[in-house]
């Protein structure tokens, strides 16, 4: 637990419990196939972590995704 009181661990108890249950909704809803069964880390690289550079040219501001194209049409 990470700490002593007894409050402080129910708070971090309940958001972690939120999390879970968010994580496991949207894996449920948004994810096929292999993808539903990965851990929160793959979750994370397949989902959450696609890199991206914000870029502007003749006042024009831009977003350009530095990953495949799997993950974009996954998002």
């Amino acid at each position: 637990m990470p700490s002593e009181r007894f409050g402080v661990n129910s708070v971090w108890f309940k958001i972690s419990l939120l999390t879970y249950n968010m994580v496991s909704a949207i894996k449920g809803l948004c994810l096929e196939g292999e993808d539903r069964s990965a851990r929160m880390k793959g979750f994370r690289l397949l989902l959450i972590h696609v890199a991206g550079r914000m870029n502007r040219n003749s006042c024009v501001m831009g977003l350009r995704f530095c990953n495949n194209a799997a993950a974009l049409k996954r998002m």
